[in-house]
């Protein structure tokens, strides 16, 4: 996990959170929460995974952020479908970040030592280097 219950309490506050997933808006479901931060770290993951062997060796704080909007953003959605235009933007930055990070435009500045990405189900992916070049296919 990217982020916990007490990361989202910290960020967006009890009150907040307890409205959102409460019929009555006096307490946090935490099963929910918790929900909503597990399919947020899968979304993340499909992201990471190219580039990164999981689970992380540490969690940045910017992903800790990353997963809580992610996870506000599912909450807003749920029976009552409340998304606002600033959770909306806040989701849209998320992801735009994300996606530069799977392009490699940003780091999550971990020292990944070069290691071999991990896959599922045992694959490895290691870069062997370019195999053809302009050069190569001109003599082709």
């Amino acid at each position: 996990m990217y982020a916990t219950l007490d990361d989202m309490t910290k960020r967006f506050g009890t009150r907040r959170l307890a409205e959102l997933i409460s019929e009555t808006g006096d307490t946090v479901d935490a099963v929910a929460v918790e929900n909503a931060i597990a399919d947020a770290v899968a979304e993340i993951d499909s992201y990471l995974l190219p580039r990164h062997q999981l689970p992380l060796p540490t969690v940045p704080a910017r992903l800790v952020s990353v997963t809580c909007d992610l996870a506000l953003y599912r909450l807003h959605q749920g029976e009552r479908n409340m998304v606002t235009e600033q959770v909306q933007q806040q989701r849209d930055q998320a992801l735009t970040w994300l996606r530069e990070l799977a392009a490699g435009k940003v780091d999550l500045g971990l020292d990944t030592g070069g290691a071999p990405v991990q896959v599922s189900g045992g694959a490895r992916l290691v870069s062997a280097g370019r195999m053809f070049s302009r050069h190569r296919l001109r003599g082709l």
